[in-house]
């Protein structure tokens, strides 16, 4: 297949450590009273490990013709990453 843009795995950590507002028809619902409510869903980590594995998605399916893709875009990453941002407080 045709290379695209390269991915960017600093950009991929951002877009997974993204929080989320959970609002509208997509409201938390309390596990104790049930009720829902307007709430902030994020994943952070609790200490920065000293090696980081990352398993990408190499395929995507595609719609329109029914089959698997190989996904050919390079991959940007550095040596090493700081993942500071993503720790919990």
């Amino acid at each position: 297949g045709k290379a695209s843009s390269a991915f960017c795995v600093e950009e991929g950590l951002a877009h997974c450590f993204a929080s989320e507002e959970l609002c509208g028809e997509n409201k938390y619902e309390c596990h104790k009273c049930l009720a829902k409510m307007d709430a902030t869903r994020s994943v952070r980590l609790r200490l920065a490990p000293q090696y980081l594995h990352i398993a990408m998605k190499r395929y995507t399916y595609d719609f329109a013709t029914g089959e698997r893709r190989k996904i050919t875009s390079p991959v940007e990453f550095p040596v090493s990453l700081d993942l500071s941002a993503h720790c919990s407080p």
